[in-house]
């Protein structure tokens, strides 16, 4: 009988997000295609991640081009979390750990899935320092993982170029990308 091994579920799941190949899963996680299949479907079933994820795992999954499969919008891990505000509650506040122009996930800001907020977020490090107002609806929210997504509404167009020299400066490069040069 093979020995039973655990795999940090949220681990594996950052690292199918970062766009490993199956070949690095396997070979980072010691796993067979078989048992890949397997911890793809209990992650699915355990909700760390949602099937279109794992449907879009083509063969061509590294093409930049088949990416739209599963969110409108990129998201981008930061480098450097970003702070950010609840303008109506000051003792609310957390850190963007991942970006798009759709949206962001945070740490630390209490909110349930509908709440609506409008936001601070103000970055020093930036190439010249910006502050940015924005109202987002939380979609989703994790109490034991103290994280929530947000969806923004009614961006502008000046808050959305901020946004995108934010994920320009601080985002991590899309691994995607180094294995298709």
């Amino acid at each position: 009988m093979p020995a039973i091994r655990k795999i940090k579920a949220k681990r594996i799941a950052a690292d199918i997000r970062l766009r490993l190949t199956d070949f690095e899963l396997m070979a980072k996680y010691e796993l067979t295609l078989d048992d890949l299949d397997q911890v793809m479907r209990i992650l699915v079933e355990a909700g760390a991640l949602r099937r279109p994820e794992v449907r879009e795992r083509t063969t061509f999954f590294d093409d930049p081009a088949n990416r739209s499969q599963t969110r409108r919008f990129p998201r981008t891990q930061l480098r450097v979390p970003l702070q950010i505000q609840d303008v109506s509650d000051s003792y609310n506040a957390g850190l963007i750990i991942d970006l798009s122009l759709g949206g962001f996930r945070a740490r630390f800001i209490r909110r349930t899935a509908g709440d609506e907020s409008l936001f601070l977020i103000h970055s020093d490090g930036a190439l010249e320092p910006s502050t940015i107002f924005l109202r987002a609806t939380c979609v989703w929210a994790r109490e034991d993982l103290q994280e929530a997504g947000f969806k923004l509404l009614f961006p502008t167009a000046a808050n959305l170029a901020k946004i995108q020299r934010l994920i320009d400066f601080f985002g991590f490069p899309d691994a995607g990308f180094s294995r298709n040069l």
